[in-house]
């Protein structure tokens, strides 16, 4: 879909709009990527990844935002998952190989750690109608949910939350998923990156909650490293 140059350009603006939560324009790109291009020819380019029907620009600012089709183009075709620091490994491991006297403590534990490794919300479902979930305060910390509506559309998700995860249940298979847009159940308004798996011969779902614009390769290293650990 698109050639190495724009690869990197757009990959560049993903990686900036996750560090700052705002809408990127050429002269910062120009600064950022390594190819040598004006800023006019940058916004050229932009404007071809606008057409493609990646990238938008809100009204009040001339900067651009992935669109949810851009997320997903980016997520299947250049995403690269991250292996966990070492120190996170650590503290992974050794929750997982701590004696608990119910699996249901240290799953709670592991998703409390996750969010605060991933500094979203984490959630972990033991079935389909008993989910704990933590670290709605990340959430509702970032730049986005200063917007009233997110705010409500967030807490709307939360009060189904059963229902989320028992369509989780019945439509993701074993493995690790990236879920946004109108695919994402819990709502076009964030991302998630969740693993069903089996543990101890049941089923169980667990994940990462945060806003569109969360660090997927961070999350999806997360999570693919939990689920390993849990299922060994």
């Amino acid at each position: 879909m698109l050639e190495p140059r724009k690869k990197e350009l757009f990959s560049s603006l993903i990686a900036e709009h996750i560090r700052s939560a705002a809408p990127v324009g050429s002269r910062v790109l120009a600064e950022k990527t390594s190819f040598g291009k004006s800023s006019a020819t940058i916004r050229n380019d932009l404007v071809e990844l606008e057409e493609k029907g990646l990238v938008t620009h809100p009204h009040t600012s001339a900067g651009r935002i992935p669109t949810a089709r851009g997320w997903k183009y980016y997520i299947e075709e250049l995403m690269q998952a991250e292996l966990p620091s070492k120190k996170a490994q650590e503290t992974l491991s050794r929750i997982a190989k701590e004696k608990h006297t119910e699996v249901q403590d240290m799953l709670k534990t592991v998703a409390r750690t996750l969010a605060e490794l991933s500094e979203n919300a984490s959630i972990v479902a033991f079935s389909r109608h008993d989910v704990y979930y933590t670290g709605l305060s990340n959430i509702f910390a970032k730049p986005e949910f200063a917007e009233l509506e997110l705010v409500r559309s967030m807490s709307a998700v939360i009060d189904h939350l059963d229902e989320v995860v028992e369509k989780l249940f019945a439509t993701i298979p074993v493995g690790t998923h990236v879920l946004v847009g109108r695919e994402n159940p819990f709502g076009e308004d964030c991302g998630a990156v969740v693993s069903k798996l089996k543990h101890n011969g049941e089923e169980r779902v667990f994940g990462i909650l945060g806003p569109v614009r969360m660090d997927y390769g961070q999350n999806h290293g997360l999570i693919s490293y939990t689920a390993k650990l849990l299922t060994n």
